[in-house]
């Protein structure tokens, strides 16, 4: 099964630069939650995201922009 998201980033909590006020990565994944009510491809890709919102880094936000940049 293909993925909105793309395989180029590796998304664990020990990967990137932490983000210094990570409040819209979080406010943005939550938003992605509620709209996952949708295809599973996209809910995949936002639980993959949402799994790191502790520990969001420039790498996560890179990731969220192109999954809304996604057709």
């Amino acid at each position: 099964m293909s993925t909105l998201m793309a395989t180029r980033f590796t998304l664990s909590k020990n990967v990137g630069q932490p983000l210094a006020y990570p409040t819209p990565y979080k406010s943005t994944v939550g938003a992605l939650q509620y709209a996952t009510l949708t295809p599973l491809k996209f809910a995949f890709c936002v639980n993959k995201l949402g799994q790191i919102t502790i520990a969001s880094t420039h790498v996560h936000w890179q990731a969220i922009n192109e999954l809304y940049s996604s057709p």
